[in-house]
């Protein structure tokens, strides 16, 4: 039921109808009604301070998707790359495949830390299904030109190209 319902309204159901459902579920300490909450208040309402404090009520219930539009808001409205990283690093450890493409982009291309955009890249490579929707040629670009100027050991280096030739 939760599972992107507030995306997908019922024919007949008013969104203020689906989001007093979700804010009584969200009330009640459900982490996915009260991402969902913050969903719909980001997406449909005027006033976006109620979207933010379901996002961080759901991230402090530990919901991934929560942190992650968290790390989103941060870095694109706040243009606070400390706070993504940290929001964007903690979905990344719930399994959040898209978060850890975020993290390799900001760690190669704004702090220029290649270890980490390296680690993050492989971590989400390994962990991505081709339907999900992540950059894969990204970051198989990213580990191809890691690759060329990385000299950490000859098993990593050898990994690299492996995941470049996939991409090519």
């Amino acid at each position: 039921l939760l599972n992107r319902f507030s995306h997908t309204f019922i024919t007949g159901v008013s969104r203020d109808a689906c989001l007093n459902c979700f804010k009584l579920l969200a009330e009640k300490g459900v982490a996915e009604a009260q991402y969902e909450a913050g969903y719909l208040y980001e997406h449909y309402s005027a006033d976006k301070s109620n979207a933010l404090y379901w996002y961080q009520v759901a991230c402090d219930n530990g919901n991934k998707d929560a942190m992650f539009t968290m790390a989103e808001y941060y870095l694109e409205e706040q243009k606070d790359r400390r706070n993504a990283v940290r929001w964007f690093s903690k979905a990344a450890a719930l399994g959040h495949i898209k978060a850890r493409v975020h993290l390799t982009k900001l760690f190669y291309d704004y702090y220029h830390d290649v270890d980490k955009a390296y680690d993050n890249a492989v971590l989400a490579l390994d962990a991505i299904e081709m339907d999900d929707g992540a950059d894969v040629g990204y970051l198989n670009f990213i580990l191809g030109n890691i690759s060329y100027f990385y000299k950490k050991g000859e098993n990593y280096l050898e990994k690299a190209m492996d995941y470049y030739k996939i991409a090519i």
